[in-house]
């Protein structure tokens, strides 16, 4: 749930307050890792401090006593116990001083399970003369030997407790701790007070810019482009992109007035279409096109004009063809009134010639009576002829 609440929160703010929480979330892991690893460390050298202690102060115990206990003075077996004691503070728990017998010349401590417990242990170090170390060398046992043979006279053994160290390390720690927070509230403002001014502060006039073009105001210079980084790249990149929307608005806009200009050469022409439809052979555009258009209006003007033209050359014909057509008319009137004319002579000159028919025909009878006489009169010349030449044939 948490997660999904973080999500839903995430998702709905700005790309500079999901960097200041991805920071702060970085920066707090990172700091209470550092915090409990530095808090380990620091308890860790705590402890270490006291167990380097007693390994020191153990051996100068040890030198201390070597001649109070050969010597059997007591009162300074005592002073001994009591200066380690004093000597260790708050780290101190315990002290126990045996001899070679296994006598306890002195014993200091408040706990006297401790004590019975830390002379359990300096008679084991006794048995086995030699040093030895328990519960991570806070116990420590340490012979007390004499001579140059290193005679073992006795033995002291001390206890230690780093749970003082511990709690001042801890106080300590607390302290670095809320120094570290003062640190990081300080360094968290600042670095935010930074991002706003070189992640936010741009990312915002980005955003207005990007809500500029999108309003198609391509005038308005986009800032951040001097800018060497990534928000350089993307307002330089803006730029680009509002550039080529610009030409673009242009190039449409270009093309809506050419359609704009397209659209009343078109009317202007249906209108003059119109006019010649209904007769109006005198209309012309007078109106000037647009360049890409102005030879459509004088070619329309032109063919109009010729139209006219042809028009008037046709009417003009027409009216000499009725002249002629009336003319012809006349014509043929009076080529009427001839054809009776000639209709009555021709019936006449039939009947003459009906009546030169009949004299054609009595001359023709005529003739033929004329040529029987001639070719009688021929054979008689024959005739004559032959008895000539017969009567010349005789002669000679």
């Amino acid at each position: 749930m948490a997660e999904k609440r973080l999500k839903e929160m995430l998702n709905g703010a700005s790309v500079f307050v999901r960097c200041a929480i991805l920071m702060a979330i970085t920066t707090i892991v990172v700091a209470g890792v550092l915090s409990v690893e530095s808090r380990r460390q620091i308890n860790n050298l705590a402890a270490q401090s006291v167990i380097d202690e007693a390994a020191k102060t153990i051996a100068i115990d040890a030198a201390d006593l070597e001649k109070p206990i050969r010597f059997k003075a007591a009162a300074k077996i005592e002073e001994v116990a009591e200066q380690a004691m004093a000597s260790a503070g708050e780290n101190g728990r315990g002290v126990v001083i045996m001899n070679a017998a296994g006598e306890v010349l002195a014993a200091a401590g408040d706990d006297g399970t401790l004590r019975s417990d830390l002379t359990a242990f300096a008679a084991d170090a006794l048995n086995a003369q030699a040093t030895m170390r328990e519960r991570g060398g806070l116990w420590i046992a340490q012979p007390v030997a004499t001579g140059a043979e290193g005679v073992v006279i006795g033995v002291v053994a001390r206890a230690w407790s780093a749970d003082a160290a511990l709690a001042s390390a801890g106080r300590e720690a607390n302290f670095l701790l809320a120094f570290a927070a003062i640190l990081f509230i300080a360094m968290t403002t600042a670095t935010l007070w930074l991002l706003r001014r070189m992640l936010g502060r741009p990312l915002e006039t980005l955003s207005k810019a990007v809500d500029r073009v999108a309003r198609s105001d391509y005038e308005t210079e986009i800032e951040l482009t001097d800018r060497r980084d990534e928000l350089g790249q993307i307002a330089a990149h803006l730029t680009d992109l509002v550039r080529r929307l610009s030409e673009a608005r242009g190039a449409e806009d270009a093309r809506r007035r050419d359609m704009e200009a397209q659209q009343a050469v078109v009317e202007h022409l249906t209108q003059a279409l119109d006019e010649l439809a209904k007769g109006a052979l005198t209309h012309e555009i007078a109106i000037a096109f647009p360049e890409d258009y102005e030879a459509l209006r004088r070619n329309y003007n032109r063919a109009a004009e010729s139209l006219r033209a042809a028009l008037i050359d046709v009417s003009h014909g027409a009216s000499d063809i009725l002249t002629n057509a009336e003319q012809v008319a006349g014509a043929s009137d009076d080529l009427a009134q001839r054809t009776e004319a000639q209709a009555a002579t021709l019936q006449e000159s039939v009947a003459a010639l009906e009546q030169l028919s009949g004299s054609v025909g009595r001359v023709a009878d005529h003739a033929q009576a004329a040529d029987k006489s001639v070719s009688e009169t021929r054979e008689t010349v024959e005739q004559n002829n032959s008895m000539m030449e017969a009567a010349v044939a005789s002669m000679g």
